[in-house]
């Protein structure tokens, strides 16, 4: 594991790039008009809450790490107008998870919509819900909405862990990044986001013990910084993390100066216009904060 310093002082800078460029998270006024994107719209703001109710969760209080993620919070509930904005587009889409999915890291926080959580918790014991069809970690990231809300019945988790690329625990060359994002989400939402490690079955953290360094080493060396803090993320969930110092330091150089962690590749030069930089820039330099944030809350995991 890295020093908590590095960490530390990793998650803050991408937590401060991230404030700085808010702007560009907030939503258009016809958010909820079906010709929007939700991709291009809710999807970041959703991430940026999950980010920031983790770091919340797991900073000391009066901290500048703690009140940033505070602030970033505070500003992806006001877009959302206090939750009406998924209320909205729930009613618009009742068989949609996503306005569910995007509400779960706001109640921890004492933000709530109670008519939508009433509206989800109808939902989710309809038989519309039950039938749905998605693709395994999709039921898994729908299973850990219901569980963090106690809004309905849960998917039994061995038998859908059972059917997704990580439980399967294939031959480790049969990695490449549509499976490796596949496999760190089904960690986040076994795990709730890092709140409960020990959500991750222990032959599932076996499996990835003996692979994660190699699969790092691999994207490490292809400079993808966004899926090598996502797979550090998972490693520091394990109860034996694989990644050492010189492991992160790597990982760290990565982040620029102002705090960015650019998705692919080199540091971005010049001409490019802010919102192409938020584009390639804004998931991976909270991937990096979420990352960076789990290795400085492990004390706090092993004391629990």
């Amino acid at each position: 594991m890295p020093g908590w310093d590095l960490a530390d002082r990793m998650a803050l800078r991408a937590l401060e790039w991230t404030w700085s460029r808010r702007d560009s998270f907030r939503l258009p006024d016809d958010v909820t008009d079906p010709a929007v994107s939700v991709d291009a719209t809710l999807k970041p703001l959703g991430e940026l809450a999950q980010t920031a109710a983790f770091v919340r969760r797991s900073s000391a209080a009066g901290s500048p790490r703690r009140r940033l993620a505070d602030d970033c919070l505070r500003f992806a509930w006001d877009q959302l107008r206090h939750g009406q904005v998924l209320f909205d587009l729930l009613r618009s889409e009742p068989v949609a998870a996503y306005p569910l999915e995007v509400y779960a890291p706001f109640p921890g926080a004492g933000l709530r919509h109670r008519p939508l959580e009433e509206f989800g918790a109808f939902l989710a014991g309809t038989r519309a819900w039950q039938v749905a069809e998605h693709v395994p970690t999709r039921v898994l990231g729908v299973r850990s909405v219901l569980r963090d809300l106690a809004i309905g019945p849960e998917p039994d988790p061995a038998e859908v862990v059972g059917r997704t690329w990580l439980g399967g625990r294939p031959e480790p060359w049969a990695m490449d990044v549509h499976a490796g994002y596949a496999l760190t989400h089904d960690v986040f939402h076994l795990t709730d986001w890092g709140r409960r490690p020990e959500g991750l079955p222990a032959h599932l953290a076996d499996y990835l013990g003996v692979w994660l360094p190699a699969w790092v080493e691999t994207w490490l060396e292809e400079r993808h910084w966004d899926l090598t803090g996502e797979l550090l993320a998972v490693d520091a969930l394990l109860p034996r993390p694989t990644a050492g110092q010189e492991t992160w330091e790597r990982y760290a150089a990565a982040q620029a100066a102002d705090g960015s962690v650019p998705a692919v590749g080199d540091r971005l030069g010049p001409g490019l216009t802010p919102p192409e930089v938020f584009a390639v820039c804004h998931h991976a330099t909270l991937v990096a904060a979420f990352a960076a944030a789990l290795v400085d809350a492990r004390p706090r995991h092993a004391a629990a």
